[in-house]
């Protein structure tokens, strides 16, 4: 794990603890999820596995792309869910398609609505 993402871990836990656990079911949720013995792996593989997706998102949201950008983004969106490894990684790989599948003509034209 990296020392900027272990920091982030650590900075956000000692936050959580400043919380009475009682104040909300919120704060009580998080602090038991910083408790679980793998929770740092399990961020630790999202960030890896994952932490690019919000720059694809921007990417897709620009203005002036055209089509074929736009495209190209979900094939390289596609073809980097499908190398994640385990069980989270096929399944994540699956619902893409999916949604993929499933809306095809609404998702043209509103990228097409955008270039």
């Amino acid at each position: 794990m990296s020392s900027v993402l272990q920091t982030a871990i650590d900075s956000v836990k000692s936050i959580l603890e400043m919380f009475s656990s009682q104040s909300a079911l919120s704060v009580h949720e998080a602090q038991a999820a910083f408790r679980e013995p793998n929770m740092k792996c399990s961020l630790a593989y999202i960030t890896s596995n994952f932490g690019w997706i919000p720059e694809k998102i921007k990417k897709l949201e620009s203005s002036g792309l055209s089509l074929q950008e736009s495209m190209d983004i979900l094939e390289d969106v596609k073809q980097k869910l499908s190398t994640v490894k385990g069980e989270v990684g096929i399944n994540v790989s699956r619902k893409f398609q999916a949604v993929i599948d499933r809306n095809p003509p609404t998702l043209l034209s509103s990228l097409c609505e955008r270039s």
